[in-house]
């Protein structure tokens, strides 16, 4: 399918060709928020690890917005002609946050990113943030890896609670208090938030893809047909919260307008950057699982020039443990810890628990159903070996990152009258 983005992605590298030095004051900035923001999956043949809570692995990549924001464009890299010098950027975004892991004091158990602005102090010219949060608080992983890769037995409990939390006045504080805090916690009388919110999975009118499951084949479990009901109730999940968080940061912004504060919360509208690339979108592809702007369980990257990643990590057969695990109290485990690789595992032994076929063909390597492709193995040792398929699936590749970083870009030029 063809990336209609490219056109645009051209004028965001033709303006940052500019060579000029009449930028806005305080560049520095903060890159906040979840899995959306660390760029899980995206350029990453080797992680970021600066920035990290000692022991905590952030799945933060070179192809995640707030990295790409800050090391491709001229206001923040230094690229901006004589005397011109890159911005400080302090990446603290990590996988799995939720509101709780952002705001100061965190939930128990969790490294507050506001703490972690705190604690490096000197962030008096730190003009802005970029962040993305609030699909943890609501479930948005449950939901994928009960609901739409397979159906195991917590489909309906973790439907109907999505779409509680994300109509709740819980979400609605939570995201307030996090506004509120980064806002307050920066020394810059003129700083601003930039939030966005999260990309619908699926073009939901199409009929091709009604009978087919997004998990590759390679897998011989049920999974989950993408009929149009699944699709539209996974869309709508994602409308609403984007709605709620567009909602609380224009509630945030009239608050402070209204004090005489210059401070300010921005939404950054990111969706109709995968207008055309969603799953389900066209007419039936081989490639279809994979050709989207998402990643799939086993997808390779799309990089910034179009082309699809070599992956360099690409072990096989991949093989996921799912012995030791409590399927009875994996999820909710998987989900206060903000594990998503765990959750997947989880997920995968609720279904093999359920189906006695199924269990008896642990330790069977599965091939791609033409034999070029991944394999994949489940097994039962206990030794949680684990295969890194299930915590990129469901995030952006590189290359709509880009156009996202892109989004970001213009903002914060509009929000400073360049």
């Amino acid at each position: 399918m063809g990336h209609s983005w490219w056109s645009i992605l051209a004028s965001f590298e033709i303006q940052n060709t500019l060579k000029t030095t009449v930028w806005p004051a305080h560049r520095n900035f903060f890159g906040l928020g979840d899995s959306y923001a660390s760029g899980i999956g995206a350029d990453c043949s080797k992680k970021i690890h600066e920035d990290e809570p000692k022991g905590v692995d952030c799945a933060k990549c070179p192809g995640a917005y707030p990295y790409q924001l800050a090391n491709r464009y001229a206001p923040f890299n230094g690229d901006g002609g004589p005397g011109t010098t890159s911005s400080l950027f302090k990446f603290y975004a990590c996988a799995g946050a939720k509101t709780s892991g952002i705001v100061d004091p965190p939930a128990p158990g969790k490294v507050s990113q506001i703490r972690q602005m705190r604690d490096y102090g000197n962030f008096r010219d730190f003009g802005f943030a970029t962040l993305s949060i609030g699909g943890n608080n609501v479930g948005l992983s449950r939901v994928i890896k009960n609901c739409v890769f397979w159906r195991t037995k917590h489909c309906d409990e973790d439907w109907e609670r999505a779409e509680l939390r994300v109509s709740s006045q819980d979400l609605i504080a939570n995201l307030t208090q996090t506004y509120r805090q980064i806002l307050d916690t920066a020394e810059e009388p003129m700083f601003k938030l930039f939030v966005t919110g999260y990309a619908r999975f699926f073009n939901e009118y199409t009929d091709w893809c009604n009978d087919l499951p997004l998990f590759p084949n390679i897998f011989k479990g049920p999974r989950t047909a993408l009929t149009r009901e699944v699709r539209a109730r996974a869309n709508k999940l994602t409308e609403v919260l984007n709605a709620v968080i567009q909602k609380t940061t224009a509630a945030v912004a009239a608050d402070y307008q209204r004090r005489n504060y210059q401070k300010s919360v921005i939404f950054v509208d990111t969706d109709r950057i995968y207008n055309a690339q969603r799953w389900c979108d066209g007419t039936y592809r081989s490639t279809w699982r994979d050709d989207t702007y998402f990643f799939n369980a086993f997808s390779k990257d799309l990089k910034r020039d179009g082309t699809t990643a070599v992956d360099t990590d690409d072990v096989q057969p991949h093989v996921i443990d799912i012995g030791g695990i409590n399927v009875n109290t994996c999820m909710d485990a998987a989900d206060d810890a903000g594990d998503d690789e765990y959750m997947t595992r989880c997920a995968i032994a609720m279904v093999y628990a359920d189906n006695s076929t199924l269990r008896a063909t642990l330790g069977t390597v599965y091939p791609s159903d033409d034999g070029s492709g991944p394999s994949l193995q489940i097994i039962d040792s206990g030794t949680f070996t684990v295969s890194n398929i299930g915590t990129k699936a469901f995030h952006p590749k590189t290359y709509p990152l880009t156009a996202v970083a892109g989004n970001f870009y213009q903002a914060w030029i509009k929000a400073n009258r360049w």
